[in-house]
């Protein structure tokens, strides 16, 4: 699945003991079960703008519209 990253998404991550998934308006984009990857501990949210490997010579921006963090407790 590519990302048209110029447009508005809503992206959304799912954190269990067993699996980390990511979505991109509402469909699955990437997905882990290895443990070995997951972080060392809790966490907390942080949004930031990474370049991994695309070109950036024009800059980049990253804007937010709403962001809402859940707990589900289990």
């Amino acid at each position: 699945m590519s990302v048209d990253a110029t447009q508005w998404h809503a992206w959304a991550v799912e954190w269990t003991p067993q699996r980390i998934a990511v979505f991109v308006d509402g469909v699955q984009w990437w997905e882990t079960t290895d443990t070995a990857h997951f972080p060392p501990g809790p966490m907390h949210l942080a949004m930031q703008l990474d370049d991994f490997g695309g070109d950036t010579t024009g800059g980049g921006q990253l804007m937010v519209d709403w962001a809402r963090e859940y707990r589900l407790n289990g």
